[in-house]
């Protein structure tokens, strides 16, 4: 009798049982609930993707794509030094560190000052200093545009008809705007790039709705798209949920076991 009593179960292991039988469920509707809002997600994000297929056809290098055929590059520190912060973005500078990026190579422009940053270019003053200085950028691409050199400055460069793409990175917190001269003929499915690009000018324009805006632009060789390591959409939300699920169950399991009175036979 006493065997018998010590194994039933008491009200307070029933009330453990009740409630993981509860936990289990609010479980099951709560990955129900979500996994609405997970479809609803996949669905926006693969219209993104199709969207964005079809942006990148419009804007990858065509195979008969005219090559640049600038001639001799010679340093000119003087073109830079008449740069402006200003509206005009095509001017003499431009082209200048068009013509540069295209006699260096890659490795010679993925060279930068990691203490070259935002904060630099606050300073009015200081900004002609860094005029041509390389800046690694990394963040979002949030635009990219194809477009190509027209005008007597860039026929005297050798790059007239030549294309280029023109974006905006967001890093969180700022936009850099710049130009590249090379886009990979395969566009990686990746928003998270890096630029190292040399600082051309703060670009004064308008937006669509008529608000001015200051931002630094860059002139860089190509872009480099990076691995996008946080999981996108809700899915971070279903495994918020079952990690703190997790935890609740084996601390109301481990309770249940633990409060469980020992089996006592009397021989």
């Amino acid at each position: 009798m006493e065997q018998a009593k010590d194994l039933a179960l008491s009200q307070k292991e029933r009330k453990h049982i009740a409630v993981l039988f509860f936990l289990a469920l609010f479980c099951l509707f709560g990955l129900l609930w979500l996994s609405t809002f997970y479809k609803q997600n996949r669905v926006q994000v693969q219209k993104k993707e199709r969207e964005k297929k079809i942006l990148l056809q419009e804007i990858k290098p065509d195979l008969k794509e005219k090559q640049p055929t600038p001639i001799q590059f010679v340093e000119d520190d003087s073109i830079l030094a008449q740069t402006q912060d200003d509206q005009y973005l095509h001017t003499k500078g431009f082209f200048y560190l068009f013509h540069k990026i295209y006699a260096s190579t890659e490795k010679e422009v993925s060279v930068h000052d990691p203490k070259f940053q935002w904060m630099n270019l606050v300073n009015i003053e200081d900004r002609p200093k860094f005029r041509g200085k390389p800046m690694r950028i990394r963040g979002t691409l949030v635009d990219l545009k194809k477009k190509k050199f027209q005008g007597d400055l860039a026929q005297e460069r050798g790059l007239d008809d030549v294309s280029y793409w023109q974006g905006a990175i967001y890093d969180g917190e700022h936009i850099y705007l710049f130009a590249i001269a090379d886009f990979p003929q395969e566009y990686p499915q990746k928003d998270t790039v890096e630029l190292v690009g040399m600082f051309y000018k703060i670009w004064v324009y308008e937006t669509r709705v008529g608000m001015k805006k200051h931002e630094p632009f860059f002139i860089g060789k190509k872009l480099r798209f990076l691995e996008e390591k946080e999981p996108k959409g809700t899915e971070s939300l279903n495994y918020l949920f079952i990690f703190f699920l997790g935890i609740l169950l084996i601390l109301v399991l481990y309770n249940t076991i633990s409060d469980k009175p020992k089996i006592r036979v009397k021989l």
